[in-house]
């Protein structure tokens, strides 16, 4: 699956977990968001039961959620299709 399939323009990661920051990280594309995500679940322990409503979510610059990153790394559409 290619990356610019969820290219973001002026939209961003949001991570949100138990215990951790609450942050709105800006993105680009498929492999940053990966690499942002792990990053942050890695580097704070992170389980699956401690994402926060919303942690993963991918903003678009309207505001909109436009795809969803899962605890294991895999990026979704708003329909639940994978994307990468």
């Amino acid at each position: 699956m290619k990356s610019e399939a969820i290219a973001i323009r002026s939209g961003y990661l949001k991570l949100a977990a138990i215990g951790c920051p609450t942050l709105h990280v800006p993105v680009n594309d498929a492999e940053q968001i990966v690499r942002i995500w792990e990053r942050y679940r890695d580097e704070n322990g992170i389980g699956a039961s401690d994402m926060k409503r919303g942690c993963g979510d991918l903003v678009g610059a309207d505001g909109g959620v436009v795809a969803h990153i899962s605890y294991n790394s895999r990026i979704w559409d708003v329909n639940g299709k994978p994307i990468y």
